[in-house]
């Protein structure tokens, strides 16, 4: 059972997961703000053209 475990490397499995899990949401999160400001930056020429802020 114990050299099965370390086969499958199971004690780097258990840290790695929730690391990987975290750099997942931060890389969704940082897509979706993204995503949002071009909406945004495209949606301002729609109503009216003005200057933006193209380094938010």
């Amino acid at each position: 059972m114990l050299e099965l475990r370390s086969d499958l490397g199971i004690d780097y499995l258990r840290e790695d997961i929730p690391k990987t899990l975290q750099s997942i949401k931060t890389g969704a999160d940082r897509l979706t703000t993204l995503a949002t400001s071009l909406q945004n930056l495209c949606h301002i020429y729609e109503v009216y053209p003005k200057a933006a802020e193209i380094h938010e």
